[in-house]
C-alpha cells in the first residue's frame, strides 16, 4: 500500500517512500529551495521544491515546498525536522529539511 502526500497547490500527490529514497540519496538532508519561478526557470534542481514539482505536482510551475506544507506534511510525521545546510552550488547557509 503506497502512502501518498497531497501537495498544497493543484492537488497532486507524491509517494512517501520515493520521498524517503530521495532524502537517503542526499545524506538525509535536502535544501528546501522554494522558488516562485516556473519549473523551466527553477535554479535549484537538487532542492525539495524541484523534486516535489517533478514527482507528482499537477501544477509544476507553482512553488510546492511552502513553509505551511512542510509543517503540515513533513514535520508532522515526526520523521523530518527543519534544519540548515550549505547550498551545494552557492555555499550559502540555507533552509533545509533533515530526515531523522
Amino acid at each position: 500500500m503506497a502512502i501518498k502526500l497531497t501537495l498544497k497547490y493543484g492537488g497532486g500527490e507524491v509517494d512517501f517512500l520515493e520521498l524517503l529514497k530521495f532524502f537517503r540519496q542526499n545524506n538525509n538532508i535536502v535544501i528546501v529551495g522554494d522558488q516562485n519561478d516556473v519549473l523551466e526557470k527553477h535554479r535549484k534542481p537538487y532542492s525539495l521544491d524541484y523534486w516535489l514539482r517533478t514527482h507528482g505536482a499537477n501544477q509544476p510551475n507553482t512553488k510546492q515546498a511552502t513553509t505551511e506544507w512542510l509543517q503540515e506534511n513533513l514535520y508532522a510525521t515526526g520523521f523530518f525536522v527543519e534544519d540548515q545546510t550549505n547550498d551545494p552550488e552557492t555555499g550559502r547557509n540555507v533552509k533545509a529539511v533533515r530526515l531523522l
